[in-house]
């Protein structure tokens, strides 16, 4: 990933290829902003759940 940028460099964003090249770079790194974000949301929801867990039985 840390790659994508530098290659979009040297293919230029004007080329085809460094375009769709740069587009998916920009793509990814917000799935991961959107994962991280989303983890840090959910972490305290998770673990107030295991601590409010009920067996049935």
């Amino acid at each position: 990933m840390a790659s994508a940028p530098n290659q979009t460099q040297k293919l230029g964003t004007t080329t085809p290829a460094g375009a769709r090249l740069e587009n998916t770079s920009q793509f990814l790194l917000h799935v991961i902003d959107d994962l991280v974000r989303s983890e840090a949301v959910a972490m305290p929801i998770m673990e107030s759940a295991d601590r409010t867990e009920v067996s049935i039985g």
